[in-house]
Order: structure tokens, then C-alpha cells, then sequence
């Protein structure tokens, strides 16, 4: 009696295949008898290999058992999905042609204008192109939620010299930013030394502090709980409604002018080509 597909999957015979196909790669042939076949689906076969493939660097052994598993059900999937389509011919073999054929077209030409722009795109942004487009768009870029620049620690309650950090924090503007960098990356995991504009909730969900407090107070804030201590200076504070700080959106302007460049560049080159072919007389309008 024929069978749709086999399918065939033991944990532990996984984790012991797995274990030796991944170390023994001194050679192809070795990989080959080592490989396992896993699902079959008429004449269609899964092998351990294509699972290691595609399985994520530095997974647990369980993740890998998981996705190995949600891989290899989806593969069957997909192939008796099209093994259905194809004895039901739910579509002609002329429809088909031309579907493959207008695809086949979309990839070439998205091909050939990926590799235009990647040997003639000017990625070189200059400082007042940046500005200038900020200045002349400024309602694109409205605050939707409240932004700060500030000086945030936290740190263990048994961490040493807090002293000397609440001497850092006090002197206005900041004296030594080294000094205050310096004791951030020694004693905490959590902080930042106010070079950008960051969201206020970047600091509220990390922390005691409350935004009622944090608005616009330019004293040192000081906080607990059960094991660390919090210190945060606000250095400017924008809520939102106001137009964003340029440094706060640079890298989505720079994406914009970018795209609008790779956008005029494919179009320059798509009507050259097109005059070209005209001179060459490579296709006429009736």
C-alpha cells in the first residue's frame, strides 16, 4: 500500500546524528555516509544535513530539537501542498509558463539594478545635506513620545566609591566624561553618559524613576530597590508633539536620502537604457 510521505523522527537519534555529522566535516564523503534521511515525501527526501544548515548558530541542544522539528513538519508540508496542486491542476501548464516567465523576469531585473546600484550608488552623506533635509521636513519628524538627554546609572548596591559618582554627576556641566564613562563600564551594565537623545521610557522601564519627576529636573536623582542603585541627570528633555532633535532621527533622514538616491539613480539608468535602445534600433513603436 502506497504511502503520501514517511516520516520518521526520533529525539535522540537527532541528537546523536547531529552530534556526529557536525564534527565530522573533514570531507564531503564522510558528511555523505554520515547524513540521515529524515522525511520522505514520495520521491522528495529530507536529509539531516539541509536541517543543520539552516538550524541557528549557538543554539541550545533543545532549540535545535524545536526547530529541527517545526522545519521538518513545514517541509512536509509545503510538499504535499504541492503535490496536491499538481494532481489537481489548479492551474494550465499556459498560465503556469507565463507566471514562471513574468517572475523570472522580476528577479533578472531586480539583479541587474542591485548590482547597478551597488557599483554607482554615492553612499557618501555630507553634513549639510543632512540638515538641510531636516530643516525643510521638520513635520515629518515629530516627537510621538517624550525624549531625553541624560546621565543614568545603575549599578549594585555594593558597588564602591558611589561617592566619587555622585561628585561626577553634581558638577555641571559634567567635568570629566571619561571619568564618569570610565566608572560605568567598571561597575554597571545599565547606563548612559548622554551623547544622545534616547526615549524616556528607555529609562522609566529600566528604573524606579517616574516621568513626573524626570521632566525638566536638572538636579541628580537618586533611586533604589532591593538590589541596585539608580542616578540619572537630565541634560535636555523634548516632549513629545515638538520636532525630534536631529540626532535622534539621522540615521532614519540618512536612510531617505539614500532611497531617494537609489530611487533617481535606477530611474537615470532604466531611460538610458531606453534612449540606448532606440539609437540601436533595438525595438520600434507601431
Amino acid at each position: 500500500m502506497s504511502k503520501y510521505f514517511f516520516f520518521s523522527f526520533s529525539f535522540s537519534l537527532f541528537i546523536t546524528s547531529f552530534i556526529l555529522f557536525s564534527c565530522n566535516s573533514s570531507s564531503t564523503s564522510s558528511k555523505e555516509s554520515n547524513d540521515k534521511l529524515v522525511a520522505e515525501v514520495l520521491e522528495e527526501k529530507l536529509y539531516l544535513s539541509e536541517i543543520e544548515q539552516v538550524i541557528p548558530i549557538n543554539s541550545s541542544m533543545e532549540d535545535s530539537l524545536s526547530f529541527a522539528n517545526r522545519y521538518t513538519n513545514s517541509w512536509i508540508k509545503k510538499h504535499l501542498l504541492y503535490q496536491k496542486a499538481s494532481s489537481e491542476k489548479v492551474i494550465s501548464e499556459e498560465e503556469l509558463e507565463k507566471k514562471l516567465d513574468a517572475y523570472k523576469q522580476q528577479i533578472l531585473i531586480y539583479e541587474l539594478e542591485k548590482n547597478f546600484v551597488l557599483k554607482n550608488l554615492d553612499t557618501v552623506l555630507k553634513e549639510e545635506d543632512i540638515k538641510s533635509y531636516y530643516e525643510s521636513n521638520l513635520d515629518e519628524f515629530t516627537l510621538k513620545q517624550d525624549v531625553l538627554k541624560c546621565l543614568y546609572i545603575k549599578l549594585p548596591k555594593n558597588a564602591s566609591n558611589i561617592s566619587q559618582l555622585d561628585k561626577l554627576m553634581q558638577a555641571s556641566p559634567i567635568k570629566n566624561l571619561d571619568e564618569f564613562k570610565s566608572f560605568c563600564y567598571t561597575y554597571s551594565k545599565q547606563f548612559s553618559v548622554g551623547e544622545s537623545y534616547e526615549p524616556l521610557e528607555s529609562i522609566t522601564n529600566n528604573s524606579p524613576f517616574q516621568k513626573s519627576s524626570i521632566a525638566y529636573n536638572k538636579n541628580v536623582m537618586k533611586s533604589q530597590d532591593a538590589e541596585f542603585d539608580y542616578r540619572l541627570k537630565v541634560l535636555d528633555y523634548i516632549a513629545g508633539g515638538n520636532p525630534a532633535p536631529l540626532n535622534f532621527v539621522r540615521d532614519k533622514i540618512e536612510h531617505i536620502i539614500l532611497n531617494k538616491r537609489k530611487v533617481e539613480l535606477i530611474k537615470s539608468f532604466e531611460n538610458k537604457l531606453f534612449e540606448d535602445g532606440k539609437k540601436d534600433k533595438l525595438y520600434q513603436i507601431y
